[in-house]
């Protein structure tokens, strides 16, 4: 009885030891890095065992009903990414955005709000909090405005044909000069919005190239026999990926 209890116990104790390391994620043969199995070393005890098809296991192994002589064409059920705070889970890696770093973009403190952040015309990213909680924002050279400060405005205020082609006219003041700018339709861009840049080829989605670095992208729908264009926008830092299809860094 008391060898029993022994066994028992020792099998509990390596049981809660193997979950602190890669050895856990370890399934047997075919189950490697190729085939889509990898460990993260998340530190603090824990472990993040990645399965094929965008799965993952925290602190236990992948799940599976197949012999351990997988084959390239079993398929897997996909489960939810494992990256927090906006990441995209991408070749069993958490692809993180602007201001957060980490196996799975839980780290926040250490990371340089500016660092993926780019403004345009100029502009120059600082980290501030005007609205909660710590951001990377552009301040804009003087008559630049947007969030990138992408748009470039003209002395005055809007008028009735200060945009061309479907473009919005919007005032800023500054001190007690007001410039007028011009939030310009998807694939059109310029002071006036003047310059049809992008216009959808067929139905999926596209890189902006006036704006990729800002993590703007062009998804194409077709709508009553018509192909709408919509602009769509990554988390703050990541770029669209077209081969991919995803939003990374």
């Amino acid at each position: 009885m008391k060898t029993v209890i022994i066994i028992f116990v020792f099998c509990l104790i390596f049981s809660y030891a193997s979950a602190l390391d890669c050895s856990l994620c370890e399934l047997g043969p075919g189950f490697n890095e190729r085939n889509g199995y990898n460990c993260v070393d998340l530190g603090g005890d824990s472990v993040l065992c990645t399965c094929p098809g965008g799965a993952y296991e925290l602190n236990g192994p992948c799940h599976t009903t197949v012999p351990l002589t997988c084959s390239s064409s079993t398929t897997y059920p996909s489960i939810s990414s494992p990256c927090l705070n906006g990441g995209v889970f991408i070749y069993n890696i958490c692809h993180c955005p602007s201001g957060y770093g980490g196996a799975i973009c839980e780290d926040k403190s250490d990371y340089n709000l500016c660092e993926k952040v780019r403004c345009k015309n100029s502009g120059v990213c600082a980290i501030q909090n005007p609205d909660g909680p710590y951001e990377g924002v552009c301040l804009c050279r003087y008559g630049t405005w947007g969030d990138y400060c992408e748009l470039n405005g003209t002395l005055g205020f809007c008028s009735a044909g200060s945009c061309l082609n479907g473009g919005a006219c919007r005032e800023n003041i500054i001190g007690s000069t007001r410039f007028a700018y011009c939030q310009c339709a998807p694939g059109y861009k310029g002071t006036k919005c003047e310059t049809n840049y992008f216009t959808c080829p067929t139905v999926g989605s596209f890189v902006d190239a006036d704006m990729h670095e800002q993590g703007k992208y062009f998804e194409c729908k077709l709508v009553s026999a018509v192909l709408r264009i919509e602009r769509k926008s990554c988390p703050k830092g990541l770029r669209y990926n077209a081969s991919e299809k995803l939003c990374m860094y």
